[in-house]
């Protein structure tokens, strides 16, 4: 049983640490991306008359 429960606690544990680094580069990239656009509509904002 304790092998049992120690082979569940390892693969859990590599799945949360998986999880953690992939929610951690998606966000990453998800702000870098909201940042490009944010400076895109600012610069065409700027071009509008007023």
């Amino acid at each position: 049983m304790n092998t049992t429960l120690a082979k569940f606690l390892s693969l859990a544990v590599t799945a949360v640490i998986i999880g953690g680094l992939i929610f951690g580069v998606a966000y990453t990239m998800i702000t870098a991306e909201a940042n490009h656009y944010e400076s895109e509509i600012e610069a065409e904002q700027a071009d509008l008359p007023n």
